[in-house]
Parts: C-alpha cells; sequence; structure tokens
C-alpha cells in the first residue's frame, strides 16, 4: 500500500519539474564581433589631402572632361575612376593615389582649358549671385533689373543669372523647368526639398543646363548655361565647372557686375540703332504680314532692308510691310484649323539684322469676332504651314526664367480679317509638319522687324 502512495507523488513531481524546466528561457546567444572594416589605402591618401587641393584635383578633372561630379573634396567611386582615367592617359601607374608631384601635374593640366576659356569668378551686382564662366567668349553682357546675360558674339552659348520673382517657389520653378513642352527634353533632375534644384537636358539643337538655390526667406537665385549640341564636347565640362563654382548666396555682398578677362581687350560699346519690335511673315515676295501701326514705327526694317507700309488695315491691327526682301517666296495660304499652332518668333541676336529665330507650340484657341488666343508670341501657323493668325507687337519681350516662356494668354489677329489680307496662295499638300519641320522649311519667311527713331 505505502508503494502505491509514493509511486504518483513521484510521477506528480517529475512533472511539475519537467514543467518548471519548459519556462525557463534560454540565455541568449552572445552576439559574435563585427569585423572592423579593412582600410582602404587609397582612399586615406586622397583624404589625407588638404580639402583645397581635394576639391582642386576634382576641378583639374572637370576641365580634362574625366569627371562629372561635384567639386566637394570627397572620396567616391566617380573621383576614383576620374584620377585612374587620368593616370592611364599620362602613362603613369593606374592605383587611384595622387603623389604630392602627381597633384602638381594634374592642376597644371586642368589649368590650361580653364585659362583658354578665360574662366575667372566675378559678383553680379544685379542679382547678387557670384559665379564663374568662360569670359572670353562669352563677351557681351545684358543687364536687367534681376537678370543678368552673357553671350557669346553670334549669340549661340549664354549664360544667364536669375533672381526670380518673390511668387515665384523652388517646387514651381522646378515643375516648370522640368516640364517637357515640344523640342525641349529633360535628361537629368534632381530636386533637394527647400535647398535647390539641377536640370539639365536638350532644347531642339541646344543643350541647357540649369541650376536654382534657395536661400534666407525663401529668395532664389538660379542661372541656365545654354549652348549648341554641337559644341557638347568642349562645353559640357564648362557646363559643370560654371555649377560647381555656383554660389547664389555669397558671404561678401556682390560688389560688381564681370569684368572681361585681363587678356581679352575691353568690348567696345555698340551705338544705338534700329531695336528689334516685332517678327513678319512672308506672304509673297516683298510682302511680309503683321501687326504693326506706322504710328509706332515710321521707318521700318525687315531683315535690316528698309521698308515701307503697303497696306494697314486700322480695324484689325494688321499691316503690310513692302521692301527688298522674301524673292522666290510662294504666296501663304490662310489656315482655318491648327489646334496645335506653331509659333516662329524672333529674338535679338548679336545685331537688330542678325536676329534668332524661336519656334515654339502653343494651344489655338478661337475666340470671339476674329480674335484668337494663344500662350506665346509671333506669326501663328498649323502644321501645314498655312497662316493661323498673327499676333500684335508686344512692347516687351516675354518674360523667361531658365530658357522656358512664362506663358501668358494673349490675343491673335485671326479669322476673316487674316483672311482678307491675304492673296490665297494654292491649297497647302502633304502631311502636317512638326515645330523643326516648319522651322527649317519656313523660317526664312519669319523675319526680324527693326525701327530706326
Amino acid at each position: 500500500m505505502p508503494v502505491k502512495i509514493v509511486y504518483p507523488l513521484a510521477l506528480a513531481a517529475l512533472v511539475l519539474v519537467h514543467g518548471a524546466a519548459a519556462q525557463i528561457t534560454p540565455a541568449p546567444p552572445k552576439p559574435m564581433q563585427a569585423e572592423a572594416p579593412k582600410p582602404d589605402p587609397v582612399k586615406e591618401a586622397f583624404l589625407a589631402l588638404s580639402e583645397a587641393d581635394r576639391k582642386a584635383a576634382q576641378d583639374a578633372l572637370v576641365w580634362l572632361g574625366l569627371y562629372n561630379g561635384v567639386d566637394d573634396g570627397a572620396f567616391g567611386k566617380r573621383t576614383l575612376e576620374a584620377i585612374e582615367a587620368y593616370q592611364k592617359k599620362t602613362g603613369s601607374k593606374v592605383d587611384g593615389v595622387l603623389t604630392t608631384a602627381a597633384l602638381a601635374d594634374l592642376k597644371a593640366a586642368g589649368e590650361k582649358p580653364r585659362a583658354a576659356a578665360g574662366f575667372a569668378s566675378f559678383d553680379d551686382s544685379s542679382t547678387g549671385v557670384r559665379i564663374s564662366a568662360p569670359l572670353k567668349s562669352l563677351e557681351k553682357r545684358t543687364v536687367e533689373h534681376e537678370h543678368t546675360r552673357l553671350a557669346s558674339k553670334d549669340g549661340a552659348v549664354t549664360l544667364d543669372i536669375y533672381a526670380p520673382a518673390k511668387e515665384e517657389t523652388l517646387d514651381s520653378l522646378f515643375h516648370l523647368l522640368t516640364t517637357e513642352t515640344g523640342d525641349r527634353k529633360v535628361a537629368y533632375k534632381a530636386l533637394k526639398g527647400g535647398v535647390f534644384f539641377v536640370v539639365s537636358g536638350e532644347d531642339g539643337e541646344a543643350k541647357f543646363y540649369s541650376r536654382y538655390a534657395q536661400g534666407p526667406n525663401g529668395a532664389l537665385r538660379g542661372f541656365e548655361f545654354r549652348y549648341p549640341k554641337a559644341r557638347a564636347e568642349s562645353l559640357d565640362r564648362v557646363a559643370l565647372a560654371i555649377a560647381n563654382a555656383f554660389e547664389p548666396f555669397p558671404a561678401a555682398p556682390a560688389a560688381s557686375a564681370p569684368t572681361p578677362v585681363a587678356a581679352a581687350p575691353a568690348p567696345t560699346p555698340t551705338p544705338s540703332g534700329p531695336s528689334l519690335i516685332a517678327t513678319a511673315f512672308v506672304i509673297a515676295p516683298g510682302q511680309a504680314i503683321t501687326a504693326l501701326a506706322p504710328a509706332e514705327c515710321a521707318k521700318p526694317f525687315v531683315a535690316g532692308a528698309a521698308a515701307t507700309f503697303g497696306r494697314v488695315d486700322e480695324a484689325s491691327g494688321l499691316a503690310r510691310l513692302d521692301g527688298d526682301f522674301g524673292a522666290g517666296a510662294a504666296t501663304a495660304r490662310f489656315g482655318e484649323d491648327g489646334a496645335d499652332a506653331i509659333l516662329l518668333s524672333r529674338a535679338p541676336g548679336a545685331a537688330p539684322d542678325m536676329s534668332l529665330l524661336e519656334v515654339s507650340r502653343g494651344d489655338w484657341t478661337p475666340a470671339a469676332g476674329d480674335r484668337a488666343s494663344l500662350l506665346v508670341s509671333a506669326p501663328v501657323l498649323n502644321g501645314r504651314g498655312e497662316l493661323l493668325g498673327v499676333l500684335e507687337a508686344t512692347k516687351s519681350p516675354p518674360r523667361k526664367i531658365g530658357g522656358v516662356t512664362i506663358a501668358e494668354p494673349r490675343e491673335a489677329i485671326a479669322g476673316a480679317a487674316l483672311k482678307a489680307f491675304l492673296a490665297e496662295g494654292p491649297p497647302a499638300a502633304g502631311a502636317s509638319m512638326s515645330a523643326p519641320e516648319i522651322a527649317r522649311k519656313l523660317g526664312s519667311r519669319a523675319l526680324g522687324v527693326t525701327c530706326a527713331s
């Protein structure tokens, strides 16, 4: 009998012990000690240089076309690959390490193309920006309120420096400049909210690089560098060098407008002469249509040739200028439809009679009467090359930021008034053309109108 009593108790004790054991939490394994990162002798050698030397090395590599990055003195893949490319190019040991002698040689090599371009820093008094530019080739300078333009003689290469109006924001500008319209294509864009953005790409036959920054109280400063795609091999690096030297809000106040490089002769002031006031479209040999009143211009010139008012319609505002231009041009035809309108306009070039053709698209929206509204400037054509309308002459150029026109609806003279003004040509034939095709085929018929005071 005692055995029968002890056994269940022993079993119960065993069960209790087992249950208690099940509740014991095993001690966590000791974490493995992380291995210390292996030292990178190449990186350490670069960072051992002074910050000024690191930045100078990157800048020299930019000018040699080997580095496509920011001159920040940091060491990364791009910097390493650029140094190795330079070493390979010079026949040196390709190890990514810049010795004291190699650094001196690199700086000297980068200085040659920099000096050849006349690249120098200046303070722009109109915008407060400090920036560097190839002043030897950008010898023309135009200064307006909160906007400065440096341009080459032929106007093909430009550097616009901006201090946008207070109503603009960094986000709104970024949205505007990253919107692809017509021939404008964005290749790269980067935005750091509330700090800066970069946008680059192509616009027809030109490339552009824009950078804007936000400063105290939301103030904005920026620039756009624009140049022909045909010259990209040499000017891509200049665009990057300008960006690296861009100081939107320098610690010291801007002192003066840019001055030419010492080696370059000072530009000769251009005497005042005829100013570009409108764009006319050749409608027949020796005849061009525009929206200009004789009271606004007593002595008109078309493409530099003296012209006269052959016909004026005061009710509509249309005028026909007659002169020695447009030889061999076919008679223009009126167009009644063209929701996707193409605009041809002239902008100031190196001289009034050397104006530059601008081509863009706009939404064509018929309005009451003989008017229609659209969003940019100039004679307006449809894809078949027929005239849809003519804008009235503007007293001031449309506002632009970063090469993009700030769209403001304007009215065009269209409909019956325009049709009555034209001697009807043969019906248009063929498929609708793109804006570049219109520019190539009919751009020579869009002529600048200047006026002698």
